[in-house]
């Protein structure tokens, strides 16, 4: 037989986030949270085309995943480079 029960501390502790979560402060870091982690994430999926691992086991799939962060950085980086390029005049650049 499997025992269930309740952990009351770990209660506690849900009920204590919910209410911080429902302050003003607390509505604030949740939309903040959701345009700048939900984004990457949306870009990751959509733009680049991750739906799926396609490893086995954790330390690939972690080789995996960071292979995908360091290709979604790069891009990011790449993107940013070429406007900074272009709002340069062509005869500041060196």
């Amino acid at each position: 037989y499997k025992e269930v029960g309740i952990n009351v501390v770990g209660e506690e502790l849900k009920a204590e986030a919910r209410k911080q979560l429902d302050t003003e402060h607390g509505i604030k870091l949740k939309v903040m949270r959701s345009e700048q982690a939900e984004g990457a994430f949306a870009a990751i999926k959509e733009d680049m085309g991750f739906d799926r691992f396609h490893r086995r086991g954790l330390k690939t799939v972690k080789m995996e995943f960071l292979m995908v962060c360091l290709g979604y950085n790069l891009r990011k980086y790449h993107s940013w480079r070429l406007r900074r390029m272009a709002a340069v005049p062509h005869n500041m650049m060196s």
